[in-house]
């Protein structure tokens, strides 16, 4: 945005300043043109404006555009009309006697509304830069102020999610240390690491996808510890994942349902895990078995955590990402994509 920003303020600069180069009768005069007092008032006239649009711009907007401060808004407006107005008459036409003298005997009036009647050009182009500047000043106020709500929305979201698996994990750890199993180290290690990442990295807008990756690895791993040898977990990761960047957390939740609703110690059951990855997208497709009833599958709190991370997509990736969820032949499959270009 503070490109963009930059970018225009210099368009706006050059057409400004280039309007009585181009519009004064005397243009083929070359040089010669920035010697003729007539069109120095003019050009002096139009960088008067150039510095209002940017007083008002950082000065006169941030300070009084507001509703108890109209007044002296509405006064700092007419002061900077009566100068760009005024002040090129005072130091060119005065000087250098471009006009020829008023009459003596015309009402002092006179002088005002024959400078009102050379200068109804400037007076609209100054409208023109007034509310210009004003529109683009309004503009990004309500951009900074959509990015601050979308900020607040999006770490609302995260502080629903970060807990909530890690709780479910301890929980797992909790009973492999009351039966005193050899995992229990390693999977304590795993959760260390796990936790540092939902803690520290989830504060990033983005992070490599080999380190997300790493950490659904851990996950998959500490999940494993609670399922038999009835449910068969197959993970695979396709393509390179070195050089890309995502933003945190958005997988997890699909693959923690999967585990949460397709294992099963009386049947048997499968998780399908498969990230592939290409130039400037990523793929995830995570398929299990259903071993639990509509009613189970469709839990409040599973819905919950499913809209949560589909607003974070929508907030993070808007018209990047597809996700598609199947269920059929007693088989969900959650696919989604996302374009990391």
């Amino acid at each position: 945005m503070k490109n963009k920003k930059i970018t225009i303020h210099w368009l706006l600069s050059f057409l400004i300043l280039s309007i009585p180069i181009l519009s004064s009768p005397h243009l083929n005069e070359g040089w010669e043109l920035f010697l003729m007092p007539h069109f120095l008032r003019n050009f002096f006239s139009y960088v008067l404006m150039l510095l209002f649009f940017f007083v008002h711009y950082y000065v006169l907007f941030p300070k009084l555009y507001h509703p108890k401060k109209w007044t002296q808004y509405t006064v700092a407006l007419i002061i900077s009309c009566l100068l760009i107005f005024y002040l090129p008459q005072f130091l060119f036409s005065i000087e250098n006697n471009i006009h020829p003298p008023l009459s003596t005997n015309s009402p002092p009036g006179n002088i005002f509304f024959r400078l009102i009647y050379f200068n109804h050009g400037i007076f609209f182009q100054y409208i023109a830069v007034w509310l210009l500047s004003l529109f683009l000043k309004l503009e990004e106020r309500l951009q900074i102020t959509t990015q601050q709500k979308l900020t607040a929305e999006l770490n609302f979201l995260k502080a629903k999610i970060n807990p909530h698996f890690l709780f479910n994990t301890l929980n797992n750890i909790y009973a492999l240390a009351l039966l005193k199993a050899e995992e229990t180290p390693d999977s304590i290690l795993k959760l260390s690491q796990l936790t540092r990442y939902v803690v520290t990295e989830s504060e990033s807008h983005t992070v490599l996808l080999s380190k997300e990756i790493e950490q659904i690895e851990n996950f998959i791993a500490l999940q494993k510890l609670r399922i038999s040898d009835k449910t068969k977990v197959n993970y695979k990761v396709i393509g390179n994942i070195e050089s890309q960047k995502i933003a945190p957390l958005l997988f997890i939740n699909y693959i923690e349902n999967a585990f949460k609703y397709g294992v099963s110690t009386e049947k048997p059951s499968h998780i399908n895990i498969e990230i592939e990855v290409s130039d400037f997208n990523v793929n995830l497709a995570v398929e299990n078995t259903i071993v639990v009833n509509r009613e189970q599958l469709q839990t409040k709190n599973t819905q919950e955590g499913m809209n949560n991370n589909l607003k974070r997509l929508k907030i993070l990736y808007p018209e990047k990402f597809n996700l598609q969820i199947i269920e059929e032949n007693n088989t969900y499959c959650c696919k989604l994509y996302i374009d990391l270009s």
